[in-house]
């Protein structure tokens, strides 16, 4: 027991300094891939540049719902399409209803 307080004494001791300065921040580094974009035609009525590294998954459900999928970075993107001819209220209550379908695992809406 008294080896273990005798060492305790000793590091106690020692460690102190008075030279202490405090550690910059640190950021997370990200290599970003070069930037080379292609133009992404659908049967959609829009178009758009995406980028070349990303990848689409599409949904077969819905006509033009897909995900860009970007691997090296972890990353989801939805894109989802609606024709505005419907119903608004409609198409108001299907938004709130899958915003909050996502609720149990987003931290805020």
């Amino acid at each position: 027991m008294n080896k273990y307080l005798y060492f305790s004494i000793v590091i106690c001791i020692f460690s102190c300094k008075n030279d202490y300065s405090p550690k910059p921040n640190g950021y997370p580094r990200i290599d970003l891939p070069q930037k080379t974009y292609a133009l992404f035609k659908n049967n959609c009525p829009y178009q758009f540049q995406k980028a070349e590294f990303c990848k689409i998954h599409f949904d077969y459900k819905h006509n033009c719902w897909f995900d860009l999928v970007f691997p090296d970075f972890n990353g989801k993107l939805h894109v989802t399409y609606k024709n505005l001819d419907q119903d608004i209220n409609e198409l108001t209550e299907e938004t709130r209803a899958l915003a909050y379908k996502h609720a149990q695992i987003a931290e805020a809406i």
